[in-house]
């Protein structure tokens, strides 16, 4: 369910430019036809410890970049977090030794010792027409599932694989799939759109 090659389907979808500008383009009258997302193995040569973009493919690694880099870092650090953008990695007993306290979208919070939390969903990167979370099933917007997920994982690039599950396949499917490949805690959350 995640898939770094979905950039082309990313920009069919009108995710091509910042945020910002793509909201002020009016809706398409027709939405763009889907982009068929390639497995990883047909865009990445992969050996050990390198890998190298194939001639003319194209990735996103928002999905997942931020995940994987607050936990890299992590790894130098002994008693801290790491918070690249709301996806972080919390190691160690935190300040006063009863963990590092971190907030979900629905509003809680949670402490941790060790482990990764990420939020995902349509909520902060929608436009007319779409949203950034791309289905690599079908190459367009997840057409359902909840505004935000946020989950805890045993590290931050886990987390952030998992939030994006829950997100793309909806919480009656997605929070069981989530858990049983390693969630510790999953909240969601539908938001309010701005008043007009």
């Amino acid at each position: 369910m995640v898939n770094a090659a979905v950039l082309p389907a990313l920009v069919a979808a009108g995710y091509d430019r910042t945020i910002a500008e793509v909201r002020r383009r009016p809706a398409p009258a027709v939405a763009a036809d889907p982009v068929a997302v390639p497995p990883l193995d047909e865009v990445l040569d992969v050996g050990e410890g390198w890998a190298r973009l194939r001639p003319g493919a194209a990735v996103d690694l928002g999905g997942v970049g931020k995940g994987w880099l607050a936990d890299r870092l992590a790894e130098r650090l002994e008693n801290a977090v790491v918070n690249l953008g709301g996806d972080l990695r919390a190691l160690g007993a935190g300040p006063g030794g009863e963990g590092w306290t971190a907030g979900l979208c629905d509003g809680s919070a949670v402490r941790v010792t060790n482990a990764g939390i990420a939020t995902s969903g349509r909520a902060g990167r929608r436009w007319a027409g779409g949203h950034h979370l791309i289905d690599p099933r079908t190459g367009r917007p997840a057409p359902g599932g909840p505004d935000a997920v946020s989950v805890v994982a045993a590290t931050a690039l886990a987390a952030e694989v998992l939030a994006k599950l829950v997100a793309l396949r909806g919480l009656a499917e997605g929070v069981p799939l989530a858990m049983a490949r390693g969630a510790e805690r999953v909240r969601s959350a539908i938001l309010q759109e701005p008043a007009a």
